[in-house]
């Protein structure tokens, strides 16, 4: 498995080894509970992607609503899929 950082999505070079300028959509498939939020999603590197126009949008999955707003406070998400939320009227409920 090939594990893509912020960090290495916002080196030029890994865009120019896929032959593009930018990414559609920075989508970690599934949030690791034992790396720091900080290092996978953190707010400051996911804004520099939006920013520099290298990722348009950002998606997450299989994440809870306590770590999203750890990592991204002011960041806006594309959408996310959260399997173990549960929803009551349309509205997330807690546990």
């Amino acid at each position: 498995m090939t594990i893509i950082s912020l960090e290495s999505i916002l080196d030029k070079h890994s865009l120019k080894r896929l032959g593009v300028d930018y990414i559609d959509l920075y989508q970690p498939a599934r949030i690791d509970l034992g790396i720091p939020v900080k290092e996978t999603i953190c707010a400051r590197k996911v804004n520099q992607l939006q920013e520099s126009m290298k990722s348009l949008d950002v998606h997450l999955n299989e994440s809870d609503v306590k770590r999203i707003e750890e990592a991204i406070p002011e960041s806006e998400i594309a959408g996310g899929s959260f399997p173990q939320m549960k929803f009551k009227n349309g509205m997330v409920v807690q546990n």
